[in-house]
């Protein structure tokens, strides 16, 4: 089997409701979906969605990534996997959105290849995990309102409330939750580098007795320093999430006890395979890991919750970056169960895509 042609389309779609973080309020998603065709008939998905705040990736230099890898990964036996990563590493530290989606499309050709889901190629450990839902930042009313919402569809078994504007109304806005939804639905908070070491431990002790499992990189992600004094001196336990783009962060991070989890998403490390280099690192050193997402499709969703549903190191999902897009591009790849999500059993990423977007894809020029 060999890839013979490579094609990358541009994919813009509004969000039906804004989602308004620490860092950034988001409106639309802007990315790309990538197709690697092979000379047997199958073909691989793959999904870029570059995140310049986080990442420091733009839409022009990811395009630009994506064409630059295809002279590489064309000719090559899909199988060859780490192969074909080893030629594509230049891009690992600058281009990560754009290896994301060229490593997610060689997993979904393994599968289809071996008739297989991800999930089992990667371990199989379990076939659900408890679904999350995200609240951003908004005002007390609406924040409770959510929240109450939330609960009551059945669908998710976790809040997450995202902080880091105004100390004192976060501190308001989580208690105010918790009575909402009760003493024992689980929540978690996500400050996205928001505060400063002292402001993230004052917000940290206020919510004290909120019942909060854990809080997600309450400082910059720079300062790891930082990261470490507030872990250290918390009541809650620390996550690190926009700390972590590479195996070598979290080993770094792992080494100096700086936190009690990490958050791997695939658009953030490059892919599938550097995801797994960083589980694998998390488990030798104890830390269990929660695999996140950016705004994606369908596309990069299924590709996180195979990941998540096949290693024992995760315990928690943060997957709901594409519910509120105003459509999708494709079907397929994850499913709800109750409160629980998981994934098809159909090869590689279970993920189709539409009429609209296979034809978009059957009359786009392949990469040179």
């Amino acid at each position: 089997m060999r890839i013979v042609a490579i094609k990358c389309l541009s994919v813009s779609i509004p969000r039906v409701k804004e989602l308004k973080v620490a860092y950034a309020t988001r409106t639309v998603y802007n990315g790309f979906l990538l197709q690697l065709v092979t000379d047997t008939g199958l073909t691989g998905l793959g999904e870029a969605a570059p995140n310049f705040e986080v990442c420091h990736e733009t839409l022009e230099g990811t395009a630009q990534a994506c064409q630059a890898m295809a002279p590489l990964v064309r000719g090559s036996n899909p199988l060859t996997r780490e192969a074909i990563l080893e030629k594509l590493e230049p891009w690992r530290h600058v281009a990560a959105a754009a290896l994301a989606a060229y490593d997610i499309a060689l997993w979904d050709l393994a599968g289809k290849s071996a008739e297989l889901p991800i999930r089992d190629l990667i371990g199989g450990y379990r076939q659900a995990i408890p679904n999350e839902m995200t609240i951003g930042i908004k005002d007390l009313a609406e924040t409770v309102a959510e929240a109450v919402s939330i609960k009551a569809s059945g669908m998710y078994a976790e809040i997450k409330l995202k902080l880091g504007l105004d100390p004192n109304l976060d501190v308001k806005r989580v208690h105010a939750v918790r009575a909402a939804v009760g003493p024992t639905f689980p929540l978690h908070v996500d400050a996205n580098q928001g505060y400063d070491r002292e402001g993230a431990l004052r917000v940290l002790q206020a919510l004290t007795g909120a019942g909060i499992d854990f809080a997600e990189q309450p400082v910059p992600a720079e300062d790891t320093e930082s990261l470490q004094w507030v872990s250290d001196r918390s009541p809650i336990p620390i996550t690190a999430d926009e700390a972590v783009h590479t195996p070598e962060d979290a080993l770094a991070l792992v080494r100096s006890h700086a936190c009690s989890m990490l958050n791997v998403k695939l658009q953030k490390v490059g892919g599938i395979s550097r995801a797994l280099d960083i589980l694998a690192i998390a488990r030798a050193a104890g830390i269990p890991c929660m695999i996140g997402c950016m705004t994606e499709t369908p596309v990069g969703i299924a590709a996180g919750a195979h990941v998540a549903l096949g290693s024992p190191v995760v315990t928690h999902v943060d997957l709901d970056g594409g519910v509120d897009l105003a459509f999708q591009p494709a079907t397929g790849g994850i499913e709800i169960q109750g409160d629980q999500l998981t994934v098809s059993d159909r090869p590689g990423l279970g993920v189709e895509l539409n009429d609209e977007y296979s034809n978009r894809f059957a009359n786009e020029e392949a990469l040179q």
